[in-house]
């Protein structure tokens, strides 16, 4: 469908992932959907806070995540039926991170995760 289109109409990767991840998809659903993502167009902290939201567990348990953070890390095979090119319509700061940098990864893993700040702060003043 129109997720295979180089003219999406998405200024980024992330974009496109960010709509996937809204829609209330089974694993089975999102997995299908997933086969037309431009993995290596994804900033990686898109990519890696993806994977830790609390409504991402269908994105967790798909192979394709798996396959394709692999693929990005250098460590595995070329996700099948992955498109190359960039979109069309990206913003010109929209780079491909492949392999993913590990000064990213580093940063990423010790950044205070996005998601959990605000909990964070608030039980640590009622102690």
């Amino acid at each position: 469908g129109m997720l295979r289109l180089d003219e999406l109409p998405v200024s980024s990767e992330d974009d496109v992932l960010t709509i996937l991840l809204s829609l209330d998809r089974s694993t089975e659903a999102l997995e299908q959907l997933l086969q037309h993502v431009r993995w290596q167009f994804l900033s990686p902290k898109v990519l890696l806070d993806s994977c830790r939201l609390h409504n991402a567990s269908p994105f967790r348990k798909c192979k394709a995540t798996s396959i394709a953070l692999s693929w990005l890390l250098g460590q595995g095979d070329k996700p099948n039926n992955i498109c190359e090119r960039r979109r069309k319509t990206y913003d010109a700061t929209v780079q491909d991170n492949r392999p993913m940098k590990q000064e990213s990864m580093v940063t990423w893993l010790l950044d205070e995760p996005a998601v959990l700040a605000p909990e964070k702060s608030a039980s640590a003043s009622t102690v």
